[in-house]
Parts: structure tokens; C-alpha cells; sequence
């Protein structure tokens, strides 16, 4: 089935929807305005969905189809037990709070993020 064209088009009429729905109750600009992109912004990507999609006939479209056809290519081993996804994580939490609070963070964060990426990398070559 090709359920995500669908969705995100009906998703891109929800947002309209509630967007004109919220002018008339509010009369507030910003969030009318932040509605209606939504709308349009999912409605784009289900068009190109729907458009892109028609052309090509994928496995997830055939009911005959075996699950090993839609394996794509191994790109390599991640381990599951990593603590680099971790360290990820909070160096973005110093990097987005060095915004605000100052460079010295922005630092900190970026030299972590740096650090934890090349741990990610070095632990998925074995």
C-alpha cells in the first residue's frame, strides 16, 4: 500500500483545516500562519510522494513479494551497547546552552561532538 502519500496529504489538510479553524476562534496571526505552512509544507511532500511514487513499483507494493527483497545493502556493524550516542546527546545539550549562556560552551559541546564521532566511527570498523 502506498499509505504515505495519503497520510502526509491528509495531514496537510488537518493543518490547514485547524489553521482556519484557529484564525476564526483566535484571530491570531503567527500561529495561522505556522498552521497553514504545516499544511502546505506536508501536503508538498506527499505530492512529490505521490508523483515519485507512481513511476516506480516498489517490494512494499507487491503482496507476493519476499521479505528478503527488500533488504538493501550492509553498510557495516553499530554495536547496540555504545555510550558515543550518549555522549552525542550531551554535547548538543552544551552546544545549544552555549548559545544562550556563552562561547565557552559552544566550544566545549562542539570539541565532545567531535570526540564522540570519532569514537561512533572507530567502534563500527571492527
Amino acid at each position: 500500500m502506498r499509505t504515505e502519500p495519503r497520510f502526509l496529504i491528509g495531514a496537510g489538510a488537518f493543518g490547514a483545516a485547524v489553521g482556519v479553524v484557529y484564525w476564526f476562534l483566535s484571530y491570531e496571526q503567527a500561529g495561522f500562519v505556522l498552521l497553514l505552512l504545516m499544511g502546505l509544507a506536508s501536503s508538498m511532500v506527499g505530492v512529490y510522494f505521490l508523483w515519485k511514487l507512481g513511476k516506480v513499483r516498489r517490494v512494499e507494493d507487491d503482496p507476493d513479494a519476499e521479505h528478503a527483497a527488500s533488504a538493501g545493502v550492509a553498510v557495516g556493524r553499530f554495536s547496540s551497547g555504545s555510550i558515543w550516542p550518549l555522549v552525542m546527546a550531551v554535547s548538543l545539550v552544551f552546544l545549544t546552552q552555549g548559545l544562550v549562556f556563552g562561547l565557552w560552551l559552544v566550544v566545549f559541546g562542539v570539541t565532545l561532538f567531535v570526540w564522540a564521532t570519532v569514537g561512533l566511527m572507530l567502534e563500527s570498523r571492527d
